[in-house]
């Protein structure tokens, strides 16, 4: 980067596409702008304009605490072609606004559908593109997995949970040099009010009495129609617990969900201790994994979460296949008995209770956000040339599994990064 460039501010755009992921993002963004020299914008797409989170977008987007823009994603999550029809607005939104203000890089987190749009804009537009959280999952029940396999290859930074997701990556080809272990910024400062505000939101909402279990359903996206069963083997176990009130914490935009969304709606109406909350909010879901005895379904809640709240947490069929969590963290198959089973251990053993309290959190690592920031500022500020070249095979050779290839000119020493992790 010449001297003139140096001292011109980067443009940094973080993206959060569900309320799910701003809890994360937006203390990255607010880091990042806290940075000398970084002009930092959220922007507000996805899921966020979907019928159930559009109500509080506003109000979300007032309070995040950086510059703010949206690029809206009408009828997302309602069914195929509506979530096509989604996307392909999202694509023209975001060529749009990067043709406008075109940033130097943007933040991308996760695994969702509707990351594909801004990812393949930022390709187009040669934008540096810094990858939240790769390396999560190595099976593919859910397509989101291929999503957040192809936002890594597509990545230039990548800011994981802990050293397990780093060996991943690794393995995936990517440089070591672009790779840092954050932790997770969601964590950090997390509520812990012992189910307070949930307890108040539920006496004056009528969403029922404690005790309580936080139950949450998605579906496996790579396997239509495979919701069907799962959960109606989750509601059947669930039966065996009338004494508690069953919190379903809504459901996301992904294909299926509005028809997930109609029967659990159906079953909380034909049953006095089940209550459906299309969107709690970030605040009271973290409230109610203080209040809860128990989560249960296959949310990531479940897995990354509930561990800070010492939470036992039974995660149930194909949805969470080969995702990492922490060893106390209850797994079984979507089988009515199974799952009775795993729930009388997470609600009625004392033991395991007791170790699940004091187990602690794996990716937990004060400082997340900071760390975050400091990763991506220092990568953005670097060789930009280097940056954006990404390898796959190191020390440029001239040889390959006895294919002659193509080396690479300049020599590969003339264009390494300057800064590493």
């Amino acid at each position: 980067m010449s001297a003139e460039a140096a001292n011109l501010p980067l443009r940094v755009d973080a993206i959060t596409g569900s309320r799910a992921d701003y809890s994360l993002m937006a203390p990255i963004a607010r880091a990042l702008a806290r940075r000398a020299g970084l002009r930092v914008r959220l922007v507000f797409t996805g899921a966020h304009h979907s019928d159930n989170e559009k109500g509080g977008l506003p109000a979300l987007m007032a309070k995040c605490g950086v510059a703010a823009a949206e690029v809206p994603a009408e009828g997302i999550g309602r069914a195929d072609e509506a979530n096509a029809l989604a996307l392909a607005a999202m694509t023209g939104g975001f060529g749009r606004i990067w043709a406008r203000e075109r940033p130097d890089a943007c933040v991308l987190l996760g695994d969702r559908y509707e990351l594909l749009p801004p990812a393949a804009i930022a390709v187009l537009y040669g934008i540096a593109i810094a990858h939240v959280f790769g390396g999560e999952e190595d099976v593919s029940y859910c397509f989101d997995t291929q999503v957040r396999n192809a936002i890594t290859k597509m990545a230039h930074l990548h800011l994981v949970m802990h050293s397990a997701m780093r060996r991943r990556l690794l393995d995936m080809g990517e440089e070591s040099w672009r790779i840092a272990v954050i932790g997770n910024p969601a964590l950090e400062n997390r509520p812990r009010d012992g189910g307070a505000a949930f307890r108040a939101a539920a006496a004056e909402r009528g969403w029922g009495p404690p005790p309580y279990i936080a139950a949450c359903y998605l579906p496996p996206t790579a396997v239509p129609g495979c919701w069907k069963g799962e959960l109606e083997a989750l509601l059947a176990a669930l039966d065996a617990h009338a004494g508690h009130t069953i919190v379903w914490a809504g459901v996301n935009a992904d294909p299926e969900s509005p028809a997930i969304e109609a029967r659990l709606r159906a079953h909380a109406a034909a049953r006095g201790n089940h209550v459906f909350v299309a969107n709690l909010g970030a605040t009271l879901f973290a409230s109610l994994l203080e209040a809860a005895d128990a989560i249960v379904g296959n949310s990531s809640s479940g897995l990354l979460e509930a561990a800070s709240h010492g939470l036992p947490s039974v995660t149930v069929g194909i949805r969470q296949t080969g995702r990492l969590t922490n060893p106390h963290a209850l797994v079984v198959p979507a089988d009515p008995v199974a799952i009775r089973d795993a729930l009388a251990t997470a609600i009625g053993d004392a033991e395991f209770r007791r170790r699940v309290a004091e187990g602690g959190n794996p990716y937990l690592r004060e400082g997340a956000a900071e760390a975050a920031a400091d990763f991506i500022a220092a990568g953005l500020r670097a060789n930009a040339a280097a940056l954006k070249l990404k390898r796959a095979l190191p020390d440029n050779p001239t040889e390959w599994m006895g294919l002659k290839r193509v080396p690479e000119y300049p020599p590969l020493a003339e264009c390494r990064a300057v800064a590493g992790p």
